[in-house]
C-alpha cells in the first residue's frame, strides 16, 4: 500500500501476504522456543504497509482464526477474531503452499 492510499481501504493481496508471512515467521520462532519480539515485527509491518498498530493487531487476530481452523497452533498473543474476510483465508492458503516444510 502506498502512503497516499487511505487506511480505510481493503487490504491488498500483497499486504496480506506480508502480514500472513510474518505471522508464520513469528509462529515458527515461538514453536521453536525462541523469543518473538512482537513490537519489532509490528514496527516493520507498519513501515512497509502504512497501517496502524491497531489495524495490524486486528488483522493478525483474523489470521489466528484462519490458522486455527486449518488445525495449526496459533500465536496466543493474538486471540482469534472469527469475522474475517475470504481474502485472509486466501492469503493463509498462499503462505501454506509457499511454505510446505514449515509445519
Amino acid at each position: 500500500m502506498n502512503a497516499q492510499t487511505p487506511l480505510s481501504q481493503d487490504w491488498s493481496p500483497a499486504d496480506l501476504d506480508l502480514i500472513v508471512g510474518d505471522y508464520f515467521v513469528m509462529l515458527a520462532k515461538d514453536l521453536a522456543g525462541q523469543a518473538v519480539d512482537l513490537a519489532a515485527h509490528q514496527r516493520a509491518l507498519r513501515f512497509v504497509t502504512g497501517r496502524s498498530g491497531g489495524a495490524l493487531d486486528f488483522k493478525t487476530c483474523e489470521i489466528s482464526a484462519v490458522v486455527s481452523l486449518v488445525g495449526l497452533p496459533i500465536l496466543t498473543a493474538f486471540a482469534p477474531r472469527w469475522t474475517y474476510a475470504e481474502t485472509v483465508v486466501e492469503a493463509v492458503e498462499r503462505q501454506l503452499i509457499a511454505r510446505p516444510a514449515l509445519f
